[in-house]
């Protein structure tokens, strides 16, 4: 072989070597890419089952029984709940009606999915549940819950001075967590019943 042909071979040789580096380079690039595509689709799809498990057991079992019970509490006082809203401050009629209908027995209810709703709220907030399958599996229902038993929640925030279902409200409310400071400018010179788990009443039911 002539020395031309040696040098044209050699630069033939060299193209050919950086074209496999390339083609090598991109495969590797692309195999990454799906990699990671992989995982994330994955991790994705780990949250997405999370959040149904959550879902799942916040329509069966003790919850559902639970929310049954404070439902049926809650439509036996309808006569009471019309005269509250026909008061000067319904607010106050209506953080006294809570204290005082759901107290005794259904304070174990009461507690039982509001904690569970907070531990689903920590999952949520975290990252570790999917929160668009939260919003549209249980995010109404959960609102209208701490909508309705705001009250008991805040008034344990005050008498605890503790940041009882923090997430909770975050997560499936209020944001910016007015709800109670609400109350407690309204309740500022009114004298209110000892919620379950007040000072002198013991700690609530799940923690004793």
């Amino acid at each position: 072989m002539s020395r031309a042909s040696l040098k044209a071979f050699g630069r033939f040789r060299d193209g050919l070597e950086a074209w496999f580096y390339l083609v090598s380079m991109m495969a590797i690039a692309f195999g990454g890419a799906f990699a990671f595509t992989e995982f994330r689709d994955q991790a994705r799809w780990r949250k997405v089952e999370r959040a149904l498990s959550y879902a799942e057991r916040f329509s069966g079992g003790d919850l559902v029984d639970a929310r049954l019970r404070l439902d049926v509490a809650f439509l036996e006082n309808q006569e009471s709940l019309i005269r509250i809203l026909e008061v000067e401050d319904a607010a106050v009629a209506y953080y006294r009606f809570i204290l005082t209908e759901f107290s005794g027995p259904l304070t174990r209810d009461l507690e039982l999915v509001i904690g569970f709703l907070e531990e689903f709220s920590i999952c949520i907030d975290e990252g570790f549940c999917d929160a668009s399958v939260a919003r549209a599996l249980v995010h109404p229902q959960a609102e209208a819950i701490f909508n309705t038993y705001a009250p008991y929640i805040c008034k344990r925030r005050f008498d605890w001075k503790d940041e009882y279902a923090a997430r909770f409200q975050a997560v499936f409310h209020d944001p910016d967590r007015s709800t109670c400071d609400e109350y407690a400018r309204r309740l500022a010179a009114t004298e209110v019943p000892q919620a379950p788990g007040a000072p002198g009443a013991g700690p609530p039911a799940s923690v004793q």
